[in-house]
């Protein structure tokens, strides 16, 4: 069942709406409790009906079966008591014949002339006899004991010696010692042609020849068939139960007429069935064994009940996951609410905070234009204040190296080449660092025109071709017949290539190649490819380069001199220009530099193959 309410959101139970139509926690719980309420209810209501529904298809299943059971126990008995019938006329027939036989000369009885083969023939007869007036036993087959003849004495003899039975009279069952056989002892009243009555012609029938297919009858193992008198008393069983089944007809039977029978048969709802032998003054017995012929209706009843118990259960199960949902459904609204109220308070203070960053932000910005309006004066003024002192000791260092007097000329060209060199590598430096600076700040501007390429390989070349062969390494270019011109800042360009080139250069070894090649993209843009034989870098040592003043390796660094900006100048330079850096690069092997740029940059026109 579902949990108790203190249990579901205890947290909130005081909580109410939120003032725009929203139930709270209490109401929610409420509301809980009156669905629940209401699906118990609709459970017990669906479960009564079902069994309700159940209880009357039973009953109906069980009328309608003994009611069968009923017509088909009246209708075993019809044909039981016609076959008895005829059975008995039979034997009524025989029985008249030997009489009128025996009216007409009684001297047969003594003389055994053979009066008795009409009722020997007929199946089952074991005895006949005819009894005197005074008890002896005279003529016939077989032998009467003395047990058989008290009992013909005391029933069959009186009746006919009144004269009360003017046919034929069938007695009760008795029990031959001689056989241990239950007979039917038949008689008929013997007399002469003037009515003197001379005794009582006795026939003994074995009570199982009456119906040779009784004991086949599918009646169940206590089901009974037997012969009732006139006075309801039993006179033979002529189908008894099977041995060891339980007590029936047989022995509840008392001195009650066939009538009565039938009234108490119908109020144990027996298929009890009387059907009289009016010829005979006998009726026919059939008590079929109910439990047996109602077996399959209980077999059904058995399965109506658990389907009706399945189908209860089916209820309950489904009033459990109604009553889960409802109180699962309360439990998350309720934590909602909850959350709801936790999330409001959290953006109450959320947005206090916001208010005093956003005051805070607005300082730090104003700060931070103040510090950049204070950085471009700084990088103007610093510009101006460390190129010029440069670009003198240039202008002198040359004046010297180009003037120097000739018996002084090795030593003061040696050191006026010295310090041209210092202060241009100073002012490469200067300038690069300020490149820099202006990129990272966002105040550097192209100054775009038309560059041809070929013009533009070779003029780096020649710049980097001393150098080359102080190293001892070749320079190669190679560009297409029809290569595009590029719409580019033409200083930075040379910028670009001049660092790339020089670092391939710089990190080559002593004889190898350095190559610098243009290509065309897929997709119509530009890329310029360098390629050299040094020492190459790993994955981790190309992250490092491409950082500000990244030195790969210090020894080397320092003995090929320079600041780590080159190649991160560079890489900021081509994206300036809206292009891509991409370096391939194996330690030992070499490193490939390809700068591409977008086709929106190139204009294309005809320009013949450079070979160098």
């Amino acid at each position: 069942m579902p949990p108790p309410p203190s249990a579901v959101g205890a947290s909130s139970g005081s909580m109410q709406g939120d003032g725009r139509g929203e139930p709270g926690a209490t109401a929610l719980r409420s509301q809980a409790r009156r669905q629940s309420v209401g699906i118990v209810l609709l459970v017990v209501a669906l479960s009564f009906a079902t069994w309700a529904g159940a209880v009357v298809l039973r009953h109906d299943a069980q009328t309608a079966a003994l009611a069968r059971a009923r017509v088909e126990s009246e209708n075993l008995g019809a044909g039981i008591a016609d076959q008895v019938g005829r059975e008995l006329d039979e034997l009524d027939g025989a029985l008249e014949t030997v009489v009128q036989r025996l009216r007409v000369d009684p001297a047969q009885l003594e003389h055994r002339t053979g009066w008795e083969r009409p009722l020997t023939a007929i199946r089952g007869v074991t005895h006949v006899a005819v009894i005197t007036p005074d008890g002896q036993v005279q003529g016939g087959p077989g032998q009467v004991s003395a047990p058989l003849r008290d009992a013909i004495l005391r029933e069959h003899m009186p009746a006919h010696a009144a004269g009360r039975s003017a046919g034929m009279l069938v007695g009760r069952a008795v029990t031959d010692p001689a056989t241990r056989q239950r007979v039917i002892p038949v008689s008929r009243r013997l007399e002469t042609v003037d009515h003197r009555f001379l005794g009582v012609l006795l026939v003994f029938v074995a009570a199982e020849a009456f119906g040779p297919s009784l004991p086949q009858l599918d009646l169940g193992p206590r089901g009974l068939v037997a012969l009732v008198g006139a006075d309801g008393t039993l006179r033979a069983v002529l189908r008894p139960p099977r041995p060891g089944a339980p007590p029936t007809a047989q022995d509840r039977w008392g001195p009650a007429s066939p009538a009565a029978a039938g009234q108490a048969g119908e109020e144990d709802e027996r298929a009890l069935t009387v059907r009289p032998i009016a010829a005979h003054g006998l009726s026919v017995l059939v008590e079929p064994d109910l439990d047996a012929w109602l077996a399959p209706f209980r077999l059904q009843g058995s399965l109506i009940a658990a389907g009706a118990s399945f189908v209860t259960l089916a209820w309950i199960g489904i009033g459990w996951l109604l009553l889960s949902a409802v109180w699962d459904r309360t439990r998350l609204v309720t934590r909602l609410i909850d959350m709801r109220t936790e999330m409001n308070a959290a953006l109450a203070a959320e947005r206090g905070a916001l208010a005093a960053t956003r005051q805070a932000l607005d300082q730090s910005r104003v700060q931070a234009e103040a510090a950049t309006l204070a950085k471009s004066r700084f990088l103007a003024q610093m510009s101006h204040e460390l190129r010029t002192p440069l670009h003198a000791m240039i202008g002198f260092a040359e004046i010297i190296r180009d003037q120097a007097p000739p018996q002084s000329a090795a030593t003061l060209r040696g050191y006026a080449q010295q310090i041209w060199s210092a202060a241009r590598g100073l002012l490469e430096l200067i300038n690069a660092m300020l490149e820099f600076a202006r990129i990272e700040g966002g105040s550097a501007q192209l100054v775009e025109s038309v560059v041809r390429v070929p013009d533009l390989v070779r003029a780096t070349i020649a710049m980097l071709a001393p150098q080359a062969a102080a190293r001892g390494v070749t320079l190669r270019s190679a560009v297409p017949d029809q290569v595009p011109a590029l719409r580019a800042d033409p200083g930075r360009l040379r910028q670009i290539l001049a660092n790339l080139l020089s670092n391939a250069v710089r990190f080559g070894r002593a004889g190898s190649v350095a190559t610098l090649s243009v290509a065309e993209t897929p997709a119509g843009g530009l890329v310029f490819i360098f390629a050299d034989q040094g020492e190459g870098m790993t994955p981790v040592e190309i992250a490092i380069a491409l950082e500000p003043f990244g030195q790969v390796d210090a020894s080397l660094a320092r003995r090929e001199g320079g600041a780590g900006l080159g190649l991160p100048l560079a890489k900021a330079l081509v994206e300036l220009h809206g292009g891509t850096l991409r370096i391939e690069s194996r330690k030992g092997e070499g490193t490939t530099v390809e700068v591409a740029f977008p086709p929106e940059r190139t204009i294309r026109h005809t320009v013949s193959s450079v070979q160098t």
